[in-house]
Parts: structure tokens; sequence; C-alpha cells
């Protein structure tokens, strides 16, 4: 059992934590929590990998699951189980979890990056890998952005106008500044984001939120051999996973809205959200 040993320190030190008494769980069973088992499997699920042997992240996971339990074991201690809301709730969750379930199987079956595709994303997106930046960036975040406003702002090159722009439409919205690392997005919108540095502000629009910000600082952090051929693995794999899931998941749901009847009372007068924009709604943590 390669996750036995690794998580012994953290048994030893929430073992009080759960509640239990008698015999200190062992083999398949990680924890005891108000008499209920936490096994490998719970443990392995609530990682989502069966390959993270981290001492670290799986007493954190562990942790997750205990204060889960012993919430949930005091709520049903309040009765909270048997309102009309929690039937609502535990609906929407099993519903959530099967969409996410249906997800993962997709990804299943993403096929593999090819040597040669690492090559061409390595030419291609130099900003990710190559020339990975650490960026320091004046950001508006806008929880919600009208596609006109959205226009208006695209027209416009610096923070100042674009904020007078959300100030005279009564936008609401936020200022940070935040760190990006240009590994971790789009490679093609690195790309475009690099090239805003000293000049232009940039758009980035999420749905119905945006956000508009500036380069304030760059930091040069290249990614190197095999460790940058790994991380072009590891992004490409990401995207193909996200198209297919979206893709695919997409098309149950727009098979199955030619059956949907909605009450008129209740019919939106916007479009209603595209197939691929559905399922990543309806599978946040797998079709992103």
């Amino acid at each position: 059992m390669k996750y036995a040993s690794s998580i012994t320190v953290a048994l030893a030190l929430m073992v009080a934590a759960c509640g239990g008494k008698g015999d200190v769980p062992s083999g398949q069973v990680v924890a005891t929590v108000d008499g209920q088992e936490v096994t490998l499997a719970d443990l392995k699920a609530e990682m989502s990998t069966d390959d993270n042997t981290d001492a670290n992240t799986q007493a954190q996971a562990l942790e997750r699951i205990i204060a889960r339990k012993l919430l949930a074991a005091e709520a049903r201690r309040q009765k909270l189980d048997s309102t009309p809301l929690a039937a609502i709730v535990k609906t929407q969750a099993e519903e959530t979890a099967l969409a996410q379930l249906l997800a993962r199987k997709v990804t299943e079956g993403v096929p593999k990056v090819s040597e040669d595709e690492i090559n061409e994303f390595l030419r291609s997106y130099p900003a990710s890998i190559s020339d990975r930046r650490l960026l320091s960036v004046d950001q508006f975040f806008v929880p919600s952005l009208p596609p006109k406003v959205l226009e208006e702002i695209s027209k416009v090159k610096t923070m100042e106008a674009a904020e007078a722009i959300l100030n005279a439409n009564k936008v609401v919205f936020r200022r940070t500044v935040t760190n990006v690392d240009t590994v971790s997005l789009d490679p093609a919108f690195a790309q475009q984001l690099v090239g805003t540095e000293g000049n232009d502000i940039f758009v980035m629009p999420n749905g119905q939120s945006a956000e508009i910000g500036r380069i304030v600082s760059s930091r040069s952090e290249p990614i190197t051999g095999d460790a940058a051929r790994q991380a072009a693995r590891t992004i490409m794999m990401r995207q193909r996973s996200v198209e297919m899931v979206n893709n695919q998941l997409g098309k149950v749901i727009a098979e199955g809205r030619r059956k949907v009847q909605v009450n008129p009372q209740f019919q939106g007068k916007a479009a209603p959200a595209s197939a691929a924009e559905a399922a990543k709604q309806a599978a946040p943590a797998v079709a992103k």
C-alpha cells in the first residue's frame, strides 16, 4: 500500500480530531469519523489522482474529508438533512457530481501529444515556456460587463480611459494589483498579453465578467530543457481535455435541449448560453 506509509504521521496527528475510539485505523482505512470509515479510495478521490504520494497533500486532503464529515454530522444532529431545502441541495450536488464524472470519463480518451507537436508548441508560444514571464498587473475586475461597454473599452488604450467608460456607464468594478505567471495562461492569450507590455491595456472577457489591465512590471523566468517539454505537454493535454469535454458534453446538452419545454414566464429574453458554455457551468471542476 503505497499510501499507508506516507500518511502515517498525518493520521497520528489527526486521530484525536476524528473522535474515534478503540483501534487505530489501519490497512485500507485511513481514519474514522463519527464511526464512519475514510478509506484510501476516499482519499484518492479527494485528491483527484492516484499518483500523488506527497504527505502534505494527502494530509490536507484527509483534513478536508474529516472537517466535511464532522460538519455534515452536526447538520444531521440539527435535522437539517430532513428540510425541503436539503432535498434540493442534495439533488444539485448529485447532478453536479455526475456531470463531472461524465466529463472525467471523456478525458480518458484524450490523445497523447507527440514530440513534433511539442516542438511546434515551443516555437509558437514562447511566452508560455522559453520566454515565460512573471508579471505584476494593475487591473480592473468587472463582475458583469455589458457587451456595449466592452466594445467601448476595446477601443481605448489606457486604464484611465477604461475607468472613465466604466464610471460613465455605472458599471461596478474592483481595482487590484495581481501577479500573473504566463505559464498558467492560455498560450495564445499569454502571447497577446506580453505584447501589451509598456503599451496598451488588455481586455480579457470571461463569460459575463472581464478583466481589464496593464502590465506594471515583468521578470523573465524561462523554463528550459526537459522541464520545458514536460510543461508544454501538460499545457497541450489540458487544452485537449477541455476541448473534448466541452465538445462532447456540449453535444449532449444541445441534443437534450430539443426536448426541453420551458414555461414562457421563465423564458429569458437573452439568448441561452452556448452548449460549450453550458458544459463549463455544469461540470466546472473538469470542463474549464
